[in-house]
């Protein structure tokens, strides 16, 4: 039996994963591991080291004094140290990963984040999938809000740009507005029109609005992939086809962004160049591993106090399937 204690994070509500010490090591003889931390070699090889060291005191669940560590500390209570951690690990070139300790909210992250980050969207994506059923489930008025909605999720300033072309749509009735001429006339298109083709032009164009940003790449391209699907006949419904195109996506491996936001469910086997840590404390030794080992040139961590003394219980919801080995390499990253 081949595992590490404290990469076990998988635990779903009644389904917990092994406990090393009472299901392995009685049946098994307990053999040392690997005790090299290749990935940070010609990296940061002090980093590695300190990683190494620290197993015992997480796996006792004891304290992490980060003082004197190869680890940049920043203070969580300062809420202006999310963007400033993230912009400076942007900036020293290379992958980053941003792992926030909840899974609520770290879309929110992204969206502060001009751009310059992507989320990492689950394979299951109920937001996807939600999204396509609302866009199936009706047409004219309707259909063009849903549209609206979607694109909100996926880029910011769309709800306060155009808000008075929502309430316009909502109420049943044309954009008065002279702002964005060509957003609304292809919003308005998907109101005259039964077909999806609109649809996608429509999303297409509300991106391109200069101070629009698009924080949920992702699960954008994967909406307009599903669209390009019904439209060329491969498949009867949106709802379908957004199931077809995020099982491919599963199959095969995703290609994912230079700087990425996600939980550690999300960014378990990826690996980075920098990896930024928020609320380390106030995940559990296993979260808080797992979010440290991603990177292998340098790690910063956001938490109370130097001192670390990580959580008892796991925090993490959503799996990301059954592609979890993948790496994190290069600009457009490697498939697995």
């Amino acid at each position: 039996v081949v595992g590490d204690p404290l990469q076990g994070i998988f635990n779903f509500k009644s389904k917990k994963t092994v406990t090393w010490a009472q299901h392995v090591a009685p049946a098994f003889d307990v053999v040392q591991g690997p005790v090299r931390p290749r990935r940070w070699e010609g990296n940061n090889e002090e980093l590695g080291k300190w990683l190494l060291a620290v197993r015992a005191d997480l796996q006792a669940g004891r304290t992490l004094d980060l003082t004197g560590a190869p680890v940049k500390w920043m203070d969580a209570g300062n809420p202006a140290n999310v963007v400033t951690a993230c912009h400076e690990a942007a900036n020293r070139g290379g992958t980053v990963l941003a792992i926030p300790a909840y899974p609520i909210g770290w879309q929110g992250i992204a969206r502060r984040l001009s751009g310059r980050y992507s989320c990492v969207e689950p394979v299951d994506s109920e937001d996807l999938y939600e999204a396509a059923r609302r866009i199936d489930g009706c047409v004219g008025f309707a259909r063009a809000v849903a549209v609206f909605d979607f694109a909100a999720e996926c880029m910011t300033r769309i709800g306060t740009e155009l808000a008075s072309v929502r309430k316009a749509l909502e109420e049943g009735r044309p954009p008065k507005t002279k702002k964005y001429p060509e957003q609304v006339g292809v919003l308005l298109a998907i109101c005259s029109g039964s077909t999806l083709s609109s649809v996608t032009a429509a999303l297409e164009s509300l991106s391109k609005i200069p101070c629009v940003v698009v924080h949920r790449r992702e699960l954008l391209s994967e909406m307009i992939r599903a669209l390009r699907v019904v439209v060329t006949g491969q498949a009867s419904d949106l709802s379908t086809a957004a199931w077809s195109v995020r099982d491919v996506s599963r199959q095969r491996g995703r290609v994912f962004p230079r700087c990425a936001v996600g939980t550690t469910l999300l960014v378990k086997g990826l690996e980075c160049d920098h990896a930024v840590v928020f609320n380390a404390d106030a995940m559990d030794p296993q979260n808080l591993y797992v979010a440290m080992t991603r990177g292998s040139r340098s790690l910063t961590v956001l938490s109370k106090s130097r001192c670390v003394t990580p959580k008892a219980e796991a925090n993490g919801v959503g799996a990301i399937g059954s592609n979890a080995r993948r790496r994190f390499r290069g600009e457009e990253g490697v498939r697995s």
